[in-house]
């Protein structure tokens, strides 16, 4: 699978690092696996995908909404999107507002680097404090952009 989910902080952050061709049936895997996370906690808990080194995912933009149902969740907090292409980051923008309709205290940051996102969601979610530690990159070895 060209993705990963681990949890950066303990029942309140997820992070996903996709790679390579990311189409519909790993939208709908990533999607099942973080609604069985969800379900599971009592809290919000945000969310920060880095999609730096995805190559290909589907384009249209209402499909990626009806697929990716997380983002009605109730214990969805705030997506972070991490893509240096600006394309990706406005269809993860408007992925993620289709799909959440007028759940105004969930939004979406979008940023390019990773670094960037830590700062964003410290800022945005004071009471995380200050994430340090660096987002790992969970691709393969054997699997870089250059």
């Amino acid at each position: 699978m060209p993705y990963k989910i681990i949890e950066y902080v303990p029942n309140r952050v997820l992070y996903t690092c996709v790679w390579g061709r990311y189409l519909s049936e790993e939208n709908a895997l990533s999607n099942a696996e973080i609604i069985a996370y969800l379900d599971k906690q009592s809290n919000r808990v945000d969310l920060i995908v880095n999609f730096l080194q995805m190559t290909d995912y589907p384009k249209n933009i209402f499909s990626l909404a009806s697929s990716f149902s997380m983002f009605a969740h109730p214990n969805h907090g705030w997506q972070v999107v991490v893509a240096s292409n600006r394309l990706v980051r406005f269809m993860a923008e408007q992925t993620i507002y289709i799909a959440k309709g007028r759940n105004a205290y969930n939004k979406a940051i979008l940023c390019s680097t990773t670094a960037e996102a830590c700062q964003q969601l410290a800022k945005t979610v004071p009471e995380l404090g200050a994430l340090t530690t660096p987002l790992p990159d969970l691709a393969p070895a054997n699997y870089r952009i250059l």
